[in-house]
């Protein structure tokens, strides 16, 4: 039986790098547009993935060659049976169910959406819509934050850990949270940026009473 694994690609992860680079450069004063755009299209490109595989799971299987043809065709997965065909019947690409997870598998980083699920689903809906540089800022700072938070949340902090973290950005649990914790703001992030931060901060100080009760 022939499985199509060509096609089997998936947008990868962001660098941590260019996420402490921007916030540094942010805090700075220093709005550089094109690797907003680099951090922004990143993180929705990579959330794309995540739900795209999330729903295949759920059984709706998107054509990945149509896909790449910039047309959409979805498979309805019509068993749990890990030997079910998947056919497409516009392109004739066809993969077995159990070579599309062994395929995704071989990917650095998980690809299901878990905790994050929300997160990632409100920056798909938000960021193309956003057009200034400070826009685009903000919306990156939003699902950062969002994200965090499913990192740290009490009682459910591994399981979070490990589904957001290995999705979303490129390093090790411990990196990524060290990156986190350390984002830079200055007098130059605008005002909205900061609000946004301060309110991050007053959960987590909520959360942090909480857990001692």
């Amino acid at each position: 039986m022939k499985n199509d694994r060509a096609e089997m690609v998936w947008n990868p992860r962001v660098k941590l790098r260019l996420i402490r680079e921007l916030y540094l450069n942010d805090a700075g004063g220093m709005r550089d547009e094109d690797l907003v755009d680099e951090v922004g299209v990143g993180l929705l490109l990579r959330c794309q993935s995540i739900m795209e595989f999330t729903r295949a799971v759920e059984g709706q299987v998107l054509c990945k060659r149509c896909a790449m043809e910039g047309k959409t065709a979805i498979l309805a997965r019509q068993s749990m049976r890990p030997d079910e065909l998947l056919k497409c019947p516009q392109c004739g690409w066809q993969i077995e169910w159990r070579v599309y997870l062994a395929e995704t598998n071989r990917t650095r980083g998980q690809l299901i959406a878990g905790h994050a699920r929300a997160a990632f689903e409100e920056y798909l809906q938000v960021y193309p819509r956003r057009a200034s540089y400070a826009e685009k800022m903000l919306a990156i700072d939003r699902l950062i934050h969002e994200f965090h938070r499913e990192l740290s949340q009490d009682g459910s902090r591994l399981k979070a850990i490990r589904t957001a973290s290995a999705n979303l950005l490129d390093g090790t649990t411990t990196e990524v949270l060290e990156i986190l914790d350390g984002l830079a703001y200055g007098r130059y992030s605008s005002p909205d940026l900061a609000a946004q931060r301060e309110n991050w901060r007053a959960e987590k100080a909520i959360r942090r009473e909480v857990g001692k009760k």
